[in-house]
């Protein structure tokens, strides 16, 4: 585009530089803004998938069938985290203040389990002996 003297005038007609850099900011905040939300809404998932090998105990890395577990947490464990653990594996009780035990856990709730941020730990179950 060119203005009546033959000089460029960019794609926004008139528009100078310093209106498109005001207008420009609104938007960098709007994205800004998205992606923070975002960050807040998937970081902890995300670090948990990423951090995922430091939970799981080598021995569970490639089982084939369920297995009896322990899953040990850095806190004492509430209602909603003995629920997420449930839906992984039946519930066998406590193992003192951090750890709860769970039985017939498949290969596929193993990987959801050492995605959850909140476990410290996932080690095969000790036998008990009565």
């Amino acid at each position: 585009m060119t203005n009546g003297a033959g000089g460029w005038t960019g794609w926004f007609g008139g528009v100078s530089g310093r209106h498109l850099r005001a207008a420009r900011r609104p938007l960098i905040q709007l994205v800004s803004g998205v992606l923070l939300l975002l960050l807040i809404a998937e970081g902890p998932g995300l670090y948990g998938r990423l951090t995922a090998g430091e939970r799981l105990d080598p021995s569970l890395a490639h089982v084939a069938g369920a297995v009896n577990v322990e899953v040990t947490m850095g806190f004492t464990p509430q209602g909603f985290h003995l629920q997420a653990l449930q839906q992984q594996g039946v519930f066998a009780g406590r193992i003192g203040e951090h750890t709860v035990r769970l039985f017939n856990v498949s290969p596929a709730s193993l990987r959801t389990l050492s995605g959850m941020y909140w476990i410290s730990s996932i080690r095969p179950a000790i036998a008990e002996h009565s």
